[in-house]
């Protein structure tokens, strides 16, 4: 196969969206689901050390057409205008990179990438849109368990320093203690309870997983060590999601050794290996997504050097 071919596209409302779109040669077929990588937090389009980078082409020589593009006001991405909601603004943008794709790749299904709240957003918007049969979720929420606490808490109470900030009242679970009995033992606000948040909660989760798989989509979900504050064992999600973590469109990984951005060349090789080898079982599988996709959307395109 010869290299891929990489294209920055102007698209969305006034043409303010910029990706990048990677296209194996020769063209794969429309059956062949495009693969939308989405970025995380305030990095744009190359990802974390340039993970998105080095997916995306791995990905196009394994025969997937595939774009990276930076969400509104990120990167070279222009604000979206009239929209305050970061959710509302991140399901609009990605509704425009699918229908653009739709228009000009002549794409009926999708798969998403993210990372951290790049998963969390990839997750929300593959519930949302039946023509998602796929999707990647690197390090999404999770939410503490008995495991999880023994062993965070447990890592703790064997380090000396830990003891020596109790002795001098600096340790923070002690002060937390202290503040919930003068609060009467009332309960911390849910940091998930804001409809805004990025992030879905633990019964958000649970019924969007129920009904991905419903839908027979394909979800490989990875949590590495970087993000040991909620999620620092293997079965971990077993545990969270019982049910559906039995189901064999549920493929779960856990990276302990790397980092939160895969900072090292080893881990990031890693994880694009372990994507691209995943995708195999996405190419050939049925077309799943009842949606339509929508008309071609106007855009301008120039070549990347």
């Amino acid at each position: 196969m010869t290299e891929p071919r990489e294209r920055a596209v102007a698209l969305g409302p006034g043409r303010s969206l910029v990706a990048i779109v990677t296209t194996p040669v020769p063209a794969p077929p429309p059956v062949r689901p495009v693969i939308v990588v989405l970025n995380a937090g305030v990095i744009h389009r190359v990802g974390a050390n340039r993970v998105n980078v080095g997916m995306s082409r791995a990905l196009a020589r394994e025969g997937f057409v595939t774009c990276r593009f930076d969400f509104s006001g990120i990167g070279d991405s222009e604000p979206r205008q009239g929209v305050l909601d970061l959710n509302e603004s991140v399901r609009l943008d990605i509704a425009d990179v699918l229908g653009h794709l739709a228009g000009t790749h002549r794409a009926r299904s999708f798969a998403l990438v993210g990372l951290c709240s790049g998963a969390n957003h990839a997750f929300r918007y593959a519930v949302g849109d039946p023509r998602v049969r796929a999707a990647v979720l690197i390090d999404p929420a999770a939410f503490p368990t008995f495991g999880h606490r023994l062993r965070y808490y447990g890592k703790r109470a064997l380090r000396l320093r830990s003891w020596w900030n109790v002795l001098r009242g600096r340790n923070l679970v002690v002060r937390a203690g202290v503040r919930r009995i003068r609060q009467g033992f009332k309960p911390d606000p849910d940091p998930m309870a804001d409809g805004a948040s990025i992030a879905p909660t633990r019964n958000e989760m649970r019924d969007g997983l129920r009904a991905l798989i419903a839908r027979d989509v394909e979800l490989l979900v990875v949590y590495t060590g970087g993000v040991e504050v909620i999620y620092n064992y293997r079965r971990q999600f077993h545990d969270l999601f019982p049910e559906e973590a039995r189901s064999p469109r549920v493929r779960v990984e856990f990276r302990p050794e790397s980092d939160h951005t895969f900072s090292a060349e080893r881990h990031k090789r890693w994880l694009i290996d372990l994507v691209t080898g995943w995708s195999g079982k996405v190419a050939a599988g049925p077309a799943a997504g009842s949606g339509q996709p929508g008309p071609p959307i106007g855009v301008t395109t120039q070549s990347v050097t």
